[in-house]
Parts: structure tokens; C-alpha cells; sequence
């Protein structure tokens, strides 16, 4: 069980360390494509959510309903919690992630 008398900087440490394996949560999400899906399949985006799923929709042809956005929070941007050795912790450990997801790193 992590304590939850920590702070972020000592949160990405556990997340890119000790508990990576521990808890799938923590783990590249490029680990969870099956192969025959990394070049011949569409892997969706939360940040374009409304882009690809009407992508999907038309594709499979099917109509399109609004979809509520439901638990909104406002918060600064990401990038904004991290210094450079967070940041360097997670670019090292999720490489893969930015890589073949075309993320910004």
C-alpha cells in the first residue's frame, strides 16, 4: 500500500521506480497494444477524444451521440508539476510512450 503522506516529486519516483511493476497503472500504455495492432489498427487519443471517436463512429458506421465529459477538473498544464528531474524520470521510463505515441518530450 503507497503512504499517502507524500508529494509529487516523490510520487513520480515511486511511479518510475519501486511500483512500476507492481501495479499496471504505473506501466507504458504502448505494453497493452496487442502486436498486430501497433501498425494496422487506430489507437484513439483522450486529448482528441471528440476527433476520434467520430473517426470510430463513421468508420464502423455507426451515428454519433454526444458523449458527456463527465469529472472535469481545472488544473494547470502538465507540464507545469514537474522540474527537470521528474520530467527526466518520466520521459526515461515511459520513452516507448512518447515515442510511438508522437507525444512532446
Amino acid at each position: 500500500m503507497i503512504e499517502r503522506n507524500f508529494n509529487f516529486d516523490q510520487f513520480v519516483e515511486m511511479v518510475c521506480g519501486d511500483f512500476y511493476n507492481l501495479d499496471i497503472h504505473w506501466m507504458r500504455s504502448c505494453d497493452f497494444i496487442p502486436d498486430y495492432c501497433l501498425h494496422n489498427g487506430f489507437i484513439g487519443k483522450l486529448e482528441n477524444f471528440e476527433k476520434d471517436f467520430s473517426y470510430v463512429c463513421k468508420k464502423i458506421g455507426v451515428t454519433k451521440n454526444e458523449v458527456p465529459h463527465c469529472n472535469q477538473t481545472n488544473h494547470d498544464d502538465y507540464f507545469n508539476y514537474y522540474n527537470s528531474y521528474t520530467y527526466k524520470l518520466v520521459v526515461d521510463t515511459h520513452f516507448a510512450d512518447f515515442d510511438f505515441f508522437n507525444y512532446d518530450y
